[in-house]
């Protein structure tokens, strides 16, 4: 599994993991403003 990610193109993989570390980045802003919204609503 791990040799056929090695073997792309450097240029590909490097684009395909700042899309996938953008897309998780996105997901922990928006859980993080989520349970603050959700703890703050509760009080």
């Amino acid at each position: 599994m791990t040799h056929l990610i090695l073997s792309r193109p450097k240029k590909m993989s490097r684009a395909y993991w700042s899309t996938v570390g953008l897309l998780l980045a996105l997901m922990l802003l928006t859980a993080w403003i989520g349970l603050h919204t959700f703890a703050y609503l509760n009080l």
